[in-house]
């Protein structure tokens, strides 16, 4: 039926002509044979798939059908076409004030739903006069981070930096959310608690996993009888609270590992000794964690960064004696040419996240009169290490 039809309506179509012809999936690909040989492969446009169905079909059987097909074909190859011409009212929205050869419009940068966005809030630094912008009160950037970054390093030497600034952030996402903090250390949350005034919307939060950095693409792998992922609880508690379950129910939801807490703070601790005890002296050495257990020198480092650790958090009431050092790895075994994040960070020549490992060490240390003489070294080497990633000792031969 179809065959003799598009002879005719080919022989109807002006030179200037096109045909659109419905379609379903199941006679598409026939037609699409048929159109080829009457019309011409050349005059093929484009098939245009549009969505037939926005209601779920309940008797549907196996896939269900949701979209039809148009073939597009022009009466001669290259069909295009034709515009409608630009009206004054179009015009009108483009303007070149700087005297630019074309003129140009812009939109806003920023979006809304800053309080479900917050990771798109951000500070973005003026290049020339150093001031720091953020988008209004209750908006979000509309771009993420790392693209931000690429835009502007067309226009100057960007990079990422930690700033002080969670009571601004928290000023413009609005106040009727929870918190969560999932960097490393020991003090993001009271960071973040001073910014806001208190801490009562905070979960306490950390994440456990191995991953590897290249540029603003990360990777990482969840081992299988591992407790990795996201790890939350409420501060001062062991029971799972409704906005506990809440988060659960969303991660789930989202395809999310993650697992609640009975004692956050003792389990951020026990992370912060990880990064400590296991990152760093690999950091220093510039070798994969298979040194922690081949060498006995680093592994009575590893043990005496972890000792200072230990005492430190006693001191402050957060009890880790006892507990076996290797606990906080939850069954997880890293192959031994692994690099953990200061590393990579080093090898990329990055600064690292040291001052939230041993120099929050040092500084909880000093408040509380516990020494800590090998966590002292350690940052003192690392920071010597981003000095020299920075160039500083690049001498000139003589």
């Amino acid at each position: 039926m179809m065959y003799p039809r598009l002879k005719l309506l080919h022989r109807l179509l002006s030179d200037d002509g096109v045909i659109f012809i419905s379609i379903d999936d199941n006679e598409l690909y026939n037609l699409k044979i048929i159109c080829d040989e009457i019309l011409g492969k050349d005059c093929f446009v484009a098939r245009i798939t549009w969505h037939n169905n926005f209601s779920p079909r309940n008797d549907a059987q196996g896939i269900p059908y949701t979209t039809d097909n148009i073939l597009v074909y022009g009466k001669v190859p290259n069909w295009s076409p034709k515009r409608l011409s630009r009206s004054e009212d179009m015009d009108a929205r483009f303007k070149s004030p700087d005297n630019d050869p074309v003129p140009w419009t812009s939109s806003p940068a920023h979006a809304p739903s800053a309080s479900t966005h917050r990771g798109m809030v951000y500070a973005i630094q003026h290049p020339y006069t150093g001031e720091f912008f953020y988008p209004p009160i209750g908006r979000c950037w509309a771009l993420e981070q790392s693209k931000v970054l690429d835009l502007m390093n067309e226009w100057a030497n960007y990079e990422l930096k930690l700033l002080d600034d969670a009571a601004t952030r928290a000023k413009i996402c609005g106040e009727e959310k929870i918190v969560r903090s999932l960097m490393n250390g020991v003090d993001s949350e009271e960071i973040i608690a001073e910014g806001l005034g208190d801490d009562s919307r905070i979960i306490y939060s950390l994440i456990r996993i191995a991953s590897r950095r290249s540029g603003n693409d990360i990777r990482f792998e969840l081992p299988s009888g591992a407790k990795m992922g996201i790890l939350f609880g409420e501060k001062g508690s062991s029971a799972v609270s409704e906005r506990m379950e809440a988060i659960s129910r969303l991660f789930d939801d989202a395809g999310i590992v993650s697992h609640t807490s009975e004692n956050i703070i003792l389990d951020i601790w026990l992370k912060f000794a990880s990064n400590i005890c296991m990152n760093l002296p690999q950091a220093v050495l510039g070798v994969g964690i298979g040194a922690n257990t081949d060498s006995e020198y680093v592994k009575d480092l590893e043990h005496k960064l972890n000792e200072e650790t230990i005492n430190v958090a006693e001191a402050m009431g957060i009890h880790m004696r006892g507990i076996d050092e290797g606990s906080f790895r939850q069954g997880y075994v890293p192959s031994s040419f692994i690099r953990y994040s200061t590393l990579q960070d080093l090898d990329a020549g990055r600064h690292t996240e040291i001052e939230m490992f041993s120099g929050a060490l040092i500084r909880l240390g000093k408040k509380y009169s516990v020494p800590t003489p090998y966590n002292e070294v350690v940052y003192d080497c690392i920071k010597a290490l981003e000095e020299k990633n920075d160039g500083k000792f690049d001498y000139p031969c003589e």
